[in-house]
């Protein structure tokens, strides 16, 4: 994210036309109950899950390739790779530090912050790669 804020509006924005085209009244009233970020009051993590959510699906449907269907969330609890403890563990991390440490990014913007950085870049292009 380049610009916090920026991307959490325009990740609200995107949500809410999908739920429009999806015709998902219910969900796009609850999300619109809390008006466009960011949130500075109250369980900051319910606010942002809410449309966040939407754009895990969002992501799902229209992934290329391998892909298509892919859930980030999903993946996390199912996964193999890490036990039950460390999936509790992870919902743990989550809620005791978002609502700490989300507010500490609203005021990042790397367009303005760091528009320059010099470090080397290398594209590999794959089987999906365009």
């Amino acid at each position: 994210m380049v610009n916090t804020v920026e991307n959490d509006v325009l990740g609200y924005e995107l949500a809410l036309r999908f739920l429009d085209e999806e015709g998902d009244t219910r969900t796009a009233a609850a999300i619109r109950g809390n008006g466009p970020p960011p949130y500075l009051e109250g369980n900051l993590l319910a606010k942002y899950a809410r449309y966040l959510m939407v754009l895990n699906t969002v992501m799902a449907r229209r992934a290329p390739g391998d892909g298509t269907h892919f859930n980030q969330l999903a993946d996390v609890f199912l996964g193999p790779e890490y036990g039950l403890m460390d999936k509790v563990n992870w919902v743990r991390g989550l809620f005791a530090t978002f609502n700490a440490v989300y507010p500490q990014l609203l005021d990042v913007d790397l367009a303005t912050q760091a528009a320059t950085l010099e470090v080397p870049v290398y594209f590999t292009v794959g089987r999906h790669g365009r």
